[in-house]
């Protein structure tokens, strides 16, 4: 078995950015968009994500934070996929979105935005091994790297089917 150099979870938003900056990886996204429930937390599964969900909206208090990272500020600069506009004209109103990169409409993930391999599966558990990680879903796939770029509740699927966390962890 072809063990795969690095391997992202997830289609949404940080999925995206870390594509955008890796090269020779694949993608595992969720073909079926699904709205998953816990109390007060939900999550939108299938490409986009929650992204496509709350229209790209953004805090851009806290991005100005993000943006004091030099790499994560390059990759803004250079980016030609989505740019931050102003919601109004408003002094009083920081309210900012994703738009299109030369457009004003509302950016929305799709795949054609992704540059490396999507496979169209959704990965249950992961198992650590000395040299690789597992990924397990409808076929067992190895991986040297793995970014986890899943909501919440993914996360926590995935960790408890893992056997990563039990039912009384907090």
């Amino acid at each position: 078995m072809k063990i795969i150099y690095h391997s992202i979870l997830g289609s949404g938003l940080s999925a995206l950015i870390k594509d955008q900056r890796s090269f020779n990886s694949t993608i595992f996204a969720e073909n079926e968009k699904k709205i998953k429930k816990s109390e007060k937390f939900y999550e939108i599964t299938g490409i986009g994500g929650n992204t496509n969900v709350w229209g790209g909206y953004i805090n851009y208090e806290r991005f100005k934070f993000f943006l004091k990272n030099k790499k994560f500020k390059k990759f803004f600069i250079k980016n030609k996929i989505f740019k931050i506009k102003k919601l109004s004209n408003m002094k009083d109103n920081p309210t900012r979105y994703l738009s299109e990169y030369n457009k004003k409409n509302i950016f929305r993930i799709r795949k054609k935005n992704f540059k490396n391999k999507i496979i169209n599966e959704k990965i249950n558990k992961i198992s650590i091994e000395k040299n690789y990680i597992k990924l397990f879903g409808n076929k067992e796939y190895k991986t040297k790297n793995l970014s986890l770029c899943i909501g919440n509740l993914s996360l926590l699927e995935l960790l408890y089917n893992s056997k990563i966390i039990k039912n009384n962890d907090l």
